[in-house]
């Protein structure tokens, strides 16, 4: 008997649509900090994946660890998104 090989299905990415009103963009940062290090500008509609990483709450703001459809990886802030599919459980 040939044993039969089961899938392992992966998990659904969760992705986050940029929507930042008439500001128009948002700083895709190196590290969850305003001052950090802006690797690139993210426009309004952009798609990204949210990483499995916790979001990083500073006590002001909370910061998205998220790769763009280049395989860029940095962070945002949580209010810059919109979620996709599916949302996350942040208040865990």
């Amino acid at each position: 008997v040939t044993p039969t090989l089961t899938p392992t299905p992966s998990p659904t990415p969760v992705l986050a649509i940029i929507d930042v009103g008439e500001s128009g963009a948002v700083h895709l940062r190196a590290e969850p900090d305003r001052n950090a290090v802006s690797i690139k500008l993210l426009p309004n509609g952009t798609v990204n994946e949210v990483l499995a990483d916790d979001p990083v709450d500073t006590g002001s703001e909370i910061w998205i660890h998220v790769r763009t459809v280049e395989g860029e990886e940095g962070w945002i802030l949580q209010v810059s998104i919109v979620t996709a599919t599916p949302a996350p459980n942040w208040e865990g």
